[in-house]
C-alpha cells in the first residue's frame, strides 16, 4: 500500500496530512522494498515477485496509480529473460547516465536496465557483493553498495563502470556492539549534510536489531541482546566512522531522508521511518 503526503512547513514548524492511497493492496504489489521518480513516473520493487513496477496515474483518476510491469521475466517471451535474472530486487538508484540500477540481493549482483523500455543493459556489473541491499552515488559518479561480511557489513565503493575501488567503510562490532555484530539490519543509505568539517558530503546508514532484550542462551540471563536502532555516519571522502548520529526514538530505524528546516536553525533536518 502506498500513500502520499502533503507537508506544511511554517515558523520552524513541519505538519504532515495523509492525502489518499495511491497504489492499494488489491492490485498486485506484494512486497514492496523501494521507490523512485523517473523523468516520467514512478519505479517500485517487489521484493518476492523479482519484479520492478512503472506506476502511472490513471487518466480517469489521477489520485490512483496504475501498475505496470517494467522489469520482469515475461512468461510469454521465451527468447530471454528480460529481468536478466533479477532475484530479491531491495533498492534502485538512477545512475549519472540514466541507466537504472538494481540491487539484486539473492544473486550478489546490481543489474542495469534501460529507463525507456526496462531492457537489461548489461548483464551485470560489480563484483565483491554477498547479499547487498543499499545503493548510493557520490558527486563524482562511484557507487557505493552495503555487502554482508562475517564481522559485520561493508559498505564497497566501485567507480562509474561497476569496478571494484575499495572497502569504504565497515559496520562493526566497535559501532554496534559485540553482541549485535551478527545480527544488525541495513533499513537506508543516503548521501547528507557535511558533518565532519571537510566541506563534502557525509554518508548515513541505518542499522537496527530485531531483539530486544532476547537471550542468546535461554539458561543465561547475562545473554540479554541489547536492542541496536540508530543512524551512524561516515566521512563522504575517506570513509572513516563519525559514529552515531541519531537513535533518539528510532525502532528498527528503515528509509530515511535529509528534508526541510522544521526547526528553523537553518539546516536540513532528518526524517526516518521506523519500521
Amino acid at each position: 500500500i502506498h500513500v502520499t503526503f502533503s507537508e506544511d512547513v511554517s515558523q520552524g514548524s513541519t505538519t504532515t496530512h495523509f492525502m489518499h492511497t495511491y497504489v492499494h493492496d488489491d492490485e498486485g504489489l506484494f512486497s514492496p522494498e523501494d521507490l523512485i521518480f523517473t523523468s516520467d513516473s514512478l519505479l517500485v520493487t517487489d521484493y518476492w515477485e523479482n519484479r520492478i513496477f512503472k506506476v502511472l496515474p490513471d487518466p480517469s483518476d489521477p489520485t490512483n496509480g496504475e501498475l505496470t510491469p517494467f522489469i520482469w521475466d515475461d512468461p510469454d517471451t521465451f527468447e530471454e529473460d528480460e529481468s536478466a535474472g533479477l532475484g530479491n530486487p531491495t533498492d534502485l538508484i538512477i545512475g549519472p547516465d540514466g541507466a537504472i540500477n538494481v540491487v539484486s540481493q539473492a544473486t550478489n549482483q546490481v543489474l542495469q536496465f534501460n529507463a525507456e523500455d526496462g531492457l537489461p543493459i548489461r548483464e551485470f556489473i560489480f563484483n565483491e557483493l554477498i547479499a547487498p541491499q543499499e545503493i548510493e552515488i557520490d558527486s563524482l559518479g562511484n557507487y557505493y553498495v552495503t555487502s554482508y561480511s562475517e564481522n559485520g557489513y561493508n559498505i564497497q565503493q566501485f567507480d562509474e563502470n561497476g569496478f571494484f575501488e575499495v572497502t569504504f567503510a565497515v559496520i562493526g562490532s566497535d559501532l554496534v556492539g559485540d553482541d549485535a555484530i551478527n545480527l544488525i539490519e541495513i533499513g537506508d543509505m543516503v548521501f547528507g549534510p557535511d558533518i565532519s568539517g571537510d566541506m563534502s558530503a557525509d554518508l548515513f546508514i541505518t542499522v537496527w536489531t530485531p531483539f530486544d532484550g532476547d537471550l542468546l542462551d535461554p539458561d543465561d540471563p547475562e545473554s540479554a541482546i541489547s536492542p541496536v536502532n540508530m543512524v551512524i555516519a561516515f566521512d563522504g571522502i575517506t570513509g572513516a566512522p563519525l559514529g552515531e548520529f541519531a537513535s533518539q526514538l528510532l525502532d528498527q530505524p528503515s528509509g530515511m531522508v535529509f528534508g526541510p528546516d522544521g526547526n528553523a536553525d537553518g539546516k536540513d533536518d532528518l526524517y526516518v521511518a521506523n519500521s
